[in-house]
Parts: structure tokens; sequence; C-alpha cells
């Protein structure tokens, strides 16, 4: 799909018509799928219902390559955390609660 444009629902809901007919809705943040006609694009753009994506087609959304470096922080669920810890090789022992986690990953391994 590189190269190819894409459109992203800028409202809490978008409705818009497949080809055969149906509606397909889309949540605020969602890209619209290639089933979106272009009549019903056409109009969405028009009353600023989507918008032209800055996300590129190969990278999913939500993932930049700034959130690679991107530090750990009580803000992430306790899954981010563990898979940022595997992602660096970082040894999280007994770690469970977000707490212990942050401290683990922050001393490279379990605390001793």
């Amino acid at each position: 799909m590189a190269g190819k444009k894409q459109y992203v629902a800028v409202v809490p809901l978008v409705i818009a018509k497949e080809e055969q007919g149906r509606d397909l809705y889309f949540y605020q943040g969602a890209t619209l799928s290639d089933d979106v006609t272009s009549e019903s694009l056409k109009a969405l753009l028009e009353q600023g219902f989507v918008a032209e994506s800055d996300v590129p087609a190969e990278q999913p959304e939500g993932e930049s390559d700034e959130s690679k470096d991107e530090k750990p922080s009580d803000r992430w669920s306790n899954e981010k955390l563990t898979a940022y810890a595997a992602e660096h090789s970082i040894d999280l022992g007994t770690a469970s609660t977000k707490k212990e986690l942050l401290a683990a990953i922050a001393a490279g391994g379990p605390a001793q």
C-alpha cells in the first residue's frame, strides 16, 4: 500500500458507503478502508469529516520512530513495560507491579 493515500476520521463517528451499498463505520482516529467508495470519500472530505493521513501506509498507526526512543514512564501499561524490557533484554525477575517493573527497568534488571 506504499504510495497510496490514506484517510483518517477526524470526527467522533464517520459513516461511509462501500461499493455494495453497505454502511462502514469508522471512529475518530481510524484509518478508512479501501472499501469506501470514491464518491463517499469525496463527500466526507468536503464536509471535513476525514483528512489525509500523515502516517505512511507501511507504518502501523500509533507507532512512530520516536516511540522506539521513548523512555519508560508510569503512564505506560504493565504490558508495554514488559515488552520494553523484553525488547531491551532486561530481566524483570519477579517484578509484577508497575512500580517494580519501572525499578527493574531503571536498574537494568531485578533488584538484588
